[in-house]
């Protein structure tokens, strides 16, 4: 092996060595998006099983269309609860196209 086949070989064995470390290490940015990321999750969960609490005994007077309606239903089926009421709600109801419900705006 002459000296340029040599270095070749060792560039190539320490690029796959700094590759492997750089693989395996966290660095502390993605270790504070991942807490980060976690708060969401929690304040999502939070957040939608507030909604299931105060809209469910208000459902009994909404509309079909009625944006606590929908936000409930997606609420239910995000957290698992009340999957046969959520799907109930999604397969009687007429979609509309108003722009402001659908979001579209």
């Amino acid at each position: 092996m002459n000296a340029t086949d040599a270095h070749r070989t060792l560039k190539q064995t320490v690029s796959v060595i700094m590759l492997l470390l750089i693989a395996t290490s966290k660095s502390p940015a993605a270790d504070n998006a991942s807490k980060h990321q976690k708060q969401l999750d929690q304040r999502r969960y939070v957040y939608l099983d507030w909604i299931v609490d105060n809209f469910s005994p208000l459902e009994p007077t909404m509309k079909p269309l009625d944006g606590r309606a929908w936000s409930l239903n997606q609420a239910r089926l995000f957290l698992n609860k009340d999957i046969a009421k959520a799907n109930q709600y999604y397969e009687s109801i007429r979609l509309t196209n108003d722009p402001d419900f659908m979001g579209i705006r």
